[in-house]
């Protein structure tokens, strides 16, 4: 007489049946650790980006060094020459300020606003256009210097961390923007096809690398510090890894 309830067993699943199993079932708990790592990496990248938009905008504590050359006249920018020139340097309005002629724009976490450096420079009583500028007292140079048929009024820049000087293509963007931290600026009237004399100019304006202003280390395009993103990727790397073995492991104890 046969047993009325015999032992079960255990049904025998072939390959096919196998593969017919939600891949997110069976692979449940490696997709949550990694979910949760992602979130983890989403939220730190979330913060530093936001961090990095704003000081893009307005870089609140910076500094930028510039020079202005009529000829091979350099012009001084020393506040003790004229009173008028007192609201640029101590008003908080202003946004911005310079320390006698040490040709260093400042600009510190107080302005309210962004600083375009064609505001910077009219404050200084130079006012920039494309193919001209305008230079007025208590400049010890004045008047109008205009691209002409022997000489050119030019605008260089050296962003922070370039090697090479830029010839500015469109001024007035440049102008109507706030420079930003470790910015080399030349404004120069000079002889049209004088590059020795455009050359010891570039060298001669105030550059803040290796003093006292000199700009943090510079971050990625990402927005998360140059120095974050190795252990940041070497952490990831171990996390995938750790799962791989983990499933190799698993399976062979199956």
């Amino acid at each position: 007489m046969s047993d009325a309830n015999p032992p079960r067993r255990r049904a025998n699943v072939s390959a096919d049946d196998k593969s017919k199993v939600n891949p997110l079932v069976k692979y449940r708990t490696p997709i949550i650790i990694v979910l949760a790592w992602a979130a983890v990496m989403a939220f730190q990248y979330g913060q530093a980006t936001g961090a990095i938009e704003a000081g893009e905008e307005c870089p609140g504590h910076w500094h930028a060094g510039y020079a202005v050359f009529i000829d091979d006249q350099r012009l001084s920018f020393n506040p003790g020459l004229d009173a008028a020139w007192g609201d640029a340097n101590t008003s908080p309005a202003s946004g911005f300020h310079i320390h006698g002629d040490d040709g260093i724009l400042h600009a510190h976490p107080g302005a309210e606003r962004c600083i375009p450096l064609g505001e910077m420079m009219e404050k200084l009583d130079v006012d920039v256009f494309q193919d001209r500028v305008e230079v007025g007292a208590p400049h010890r140079i004045t008047g109008t210097f205009e691209t002409n048929d022997t000489h050119e009024f030019v605008v260089y820049h050296r962003p922070w961390g370039d090697d090479a000087w830029t010839r500015v293509a469109n001024v007035p963007n440049l102008l109507d923007e706030q420079p930003a931290d470790g910015d080399q600026i030349l404004f120069t009237y000079v002889e049209k096809g004088d590059d020795a004399t455009v050359t010891q100019q570039q060298e001669a304006t105030p550059s803040l690398r290796g003093g006292n202003y000199e700009p943090p280390a510079p971050e990625s395009e990402s927005g998360i510090p140059d120095e974050n993103l190795v252990p940041m990727i070497a952490v990831t790397v171990i996390a995938f890894a750790a799962i791989l073995v983990w499933r190799a492991f698993a399976k062979n104890s199956a």
